[in-house]
């Protein structure tokens, strides 16, 4: 009922990446302020269902406000 993933950080080549929206099933769950020098970023959900598969995405966003690809993985809890 809990999932944890990690993903590295962004790269913007303009004004720096400013944030992480982590999304479960297109919702927003979490926000992440990102942090200079920092590789790797980590989040916990929790409250899931067993059995159940769920689509959770990360989508970087810049201090101007632009946003990345979002990059979706597919998990099926046991």
């Amino acid at each position: 009922t809990t999932i944890n993933f990690c993903w590295g950080a962004s790269t913007d080549t303009g004004v720096g990446v400013k944030s992480y929206s982590v999304t479960q099933d297109g919702v927003l769950v979490q926000r992440v302020t990102a942090t200079p020098y920092r590789d790797t970023y980590c989040v916990t959900i929790t409250g899931l269902t067993s059995g159940t598969t769920y689509a959770f995405g990360v989508t970087a966003t810049d201090f101007n406000g632009n946003e990345s690809t979002t990059t979706t993985i597919n998990v099926t809890t046991s």
